[in-house]
């Protein structure tokens, strides 16, 4: 992965991994302040969709917040610690 300012660095990773949650990086000036609850289709899966800005500092704490949501949606309370 590259990291900026430091380069090309290895990570650990998983062989495999189920998708939950499908985010749009969009412009800033594209996020709707209050949008309605969406979805995307893959492969017959029904999945939240939400869009961000990338580099907003905030950014990885609403991806999280959008995740543990939708387990609770589907009744996963307990999935939340597998993130």
């Amino acid at each position: 992965m590259e990291v900026r300012g430091i380069g090309l660095v290895r990570l650990d990773y998983l062989p495999g991994a189920r998708i939950r949650l499908v985010v749009d990086l969009l412009p800033p000036d594209a996020i709707e302040r209050l949008p309605k609850p969406q979805t995307e289709t893959i492969e017959g899966v029904v999945l939240p969709r939400i869009a961000l800005t990338a580099f907003e500092p905030s950014a990885s704490a609403k991806v999280r917040m959008a995740f543990t949501q939708s387990l609770h949606q589907l009744d996963m309370p307990d999935a939340t610690t597998s993130l």
